[in-house]
């Protein structure tokens, strides 16, 4: 068994892929396309590994701080998951350059992630437009900060998964997507 502290949260990428329970392209797949091109053991701690990380007072160390474009970044599991299975970006620096970009920007990468590629989800069934497409890095990328200055699509994304349906007149998000006929659970989670 290998310890927590060695692989941390983000070891869950290639737990999770291997065992069909790592959410992707908008919680319609257990296991990322092409998730090999994250993988913990076989790219990110090989090729941008730097130190193990930590909350503050926490002996665990569970973060893995990586290279980043601008130095330094401490990646989790779940901004992985977000801002890579959820959108479907599996280029390992880019990835890392979005969450980077989203932290500086001062969002929380889960709830931006999930709400990125639920407008990718609707622009693909043609319900939103100008939303990236899935592993659209520049896309992405524009749209992250589109939502932090509320431009285009970004107006959108900046009211989250809570208010949006809201706005387009449905009481949640679970209504919206009945009414969109989606299921509303993931195969194998």
């Amino acid at each position: 068994m290998i310890p927590y502290r060695q692989g941390g949260t983000v070891r869950l990428i290639d737990t999770g892929n291997g065992m069909g329970f790592f959410p992707s392209i908008y919680w319609t797949r257990v296991v990322m396309p092409n998730w090999e091109d994250i993988s913990w053991e076989k790219v990110l701690k090989p090729r941008y590994f730097i130190k193990h990380g930590a909350c503050l007072y926490c002996p665990v160390a569970c973060h893995k701080v990586v290279r980043s474009s601008n130095g330094e970044y401490d990646l989790e599991y779940e901004t992985t998951m977000a801002l890579g299975g959820l959108t479907g970006v599996h280029d390992p620096q880019k990835l890392i350059d979005l969450a980077e970009l989203a932290d500086r920007l001062g969002f929380d990468t889960i709830s931006l992630g999930n709400t990125i590629a639920f407008l990718i989800y609707l622009g693909e069934r043609g319900i939103v437009k100008d939303a990236p497409k899935w592993g659209d890095y520049e896309g992405i990328r524009r749209l992250i900060i589109d939502t932090a200055y509320r431009r285009g699509l970004g107006e959108l994304a900046a009211l989250g998964t809570k208010q949006l349906p809201r706005s387009w007149g449905f009481r949640t998000l679970r209504f919206m997507l009945r009414a969109l006929n989606r299921p509303l659970t993931t195969q194998g989670l």
